[in-house]
């Protein structure tokens, strides 16, 4: 506890936390610092019913024993946030991150958002002693882009799970996404137009990756090409989108004959399409990534079906992780220490494949089948012998 300095965020900072953020269109929110999820816990509820959350949160924590009870409450994506790559699916990022590295996490967090805003909990010295470059960057970048408020005593009182005398710093930064980058320079991308030779003049086939022997960097590799190449087509759909929209509509939209016809983003909600596009074709290339690597280890063919059906269930929470070699290499170690305890797993199903027709549930006699219990005629049969359903 010590070493990864858990101080559980109060009850009371945390909803103070919440109420920085000035956008409430939260479309998806990281915890990156999420401990057993008590800034969670704070999340604002559903007016008409204040016990339902009406907010989807990821979670990351380095505390791997602690991600029985976070999963309960937000879907945990990863371990390790200072080595988290996939932030420009959030809207929001709130956090409480270690005080020894609160400059660090918030300046990850800076880095990886693409649009939207960050809530984070420090110690007030991070932004009152700034010795170091990190606390410097994060000093100015405060400045530039957001506002500090300072709570003495904020971990202190009956509610504190943890107490500590420490003021923190609650900071709030706001990101903008740069559009013009995303849509580039009109001009430009017209001159460039008129000097190629055709439209397709710059297309080339992609070649496959040069890659090393080993499986696990081989498929992270391609995994982050395939993310890459998915960023650029969102890119360039919202540049398309963008020059559409400043030709106008077709004569069949404006006639009204198309009614059906999708109108070009306008530019405000250019940073929010992006986002929102960038979140759902990452969610399918990971589903894809882990599904591979499951496949791979040839594990679901030596399964029986019920076996497969229970591992299929946990492999939902498996692919919500970063694809990442670390998680790669940790999904593979928990296959293989389960392994026995699938094994008997299976034995049990088929105990329970044996005993599936118990007077309990089921009676066979002369060919009839029923559940009575007071059928004493087949009793003969059930005290000598029981029946393995299914064919020889």
């Amino acid at each position: 506890m010590q070493d990864l300095q858990y101080y559980p965020t109060p009850p009371d900072l945390g909803m103070r936390a919440w109420k920085k953020f000035k956008a409430r269109d939260f479309v998806r929110v990281l915890e990156p610092s999420a401990g057993e999820g008590h800034l969670i816990d704070a999340a604002p509820r559903n007016p008409w019913d204040g016990r339902q959350r009406h907010i989807d949160i990821d979670a990351i924590e380095l505390d791997a024993t602690k991600h029985a009870v976070l999963k309960e409450k937000a879907d945990v994506v990863g371990f390790d946030f200072l080595r988290f790559e996939a932030g420009a699916i959030y809207s929001h990022i709130i956090m409480n991150p270690p005080f020894a590295d609160g400059a660090k996490h918030v300046l990850k967090a800076w880095d990886i958002l693409f649009d939207g805003e960050i809530v984070a909990i420090l110690n007030a010295e991070t932004l009152r002693n700034p010795y170091s470059k990190e606390r410097q960057m994060l000093t100015r970048l405060i400045e530039q882009h957001g506002e500090v408020e300072f709570i003495p005593d904020a971990f202190q009182g009956q509610e504190v799970e943890r107490e500590a005398e420490v003021e923190v710093a609650l900071v709030y930064l706001c990101k903008q996404a740069d559009t013009s980058a995303i849509i580039g320079d009109i001009l430009g991308e017209m001159k460039a137009d008129t000097q190629a030779h055709s439209l397709g003049a710059d297309f080339h086939e992609a070649h496959d990756l040069a890659l090393p022997n080993n499986f696990a960097e081989n498929t992270v590799l391609a995994f982050k090409a395939a993310v890459e190449a998915t960023r650029q087509e969102v890119y360039a759909e919202a540049r398309a989108s963008h020059y559409a929209r400043l030709l106008g509509e077709t004569m069949a939209k404006v006639n009204g004959a198309a009614s059906g016809e999708p109108s070009s983003q306008s530019s405000s909600s250019t940073a929010t399409w992006v986002r929102g596009e960038l979140g759902k074709r990452y969610g399918k290339l990971k589903d894809r990534a882990w599904t591979g690597i499951l496949r791979s280890t040839q594990v679901t063919s030596r399964l029986s079906s019920r076996a497969q059906s229970r591992l299929e269930a946990e492999f939902e929470n498996i692919k919500k992780l970063e694809f990442s070699e670390s998680n790669i290499y940790g999904f593979l170690a928990g296959l293989a220490n389960a392994g026995g305890q699938i094994q008997i797993e299976m034995a049990c199903d088929v105990f329970d494949l044996i005993t599936k027709y118990h007077s309990d549930n089921t009676v066979f006699y002369m060919g009839w089948k029923s559940n009575d219990k007071h059928r004493t005629c087949g009793m003969r049969i059930k005290t000598t012998r029981f029946i393995i359903p299914g064919n020889p």
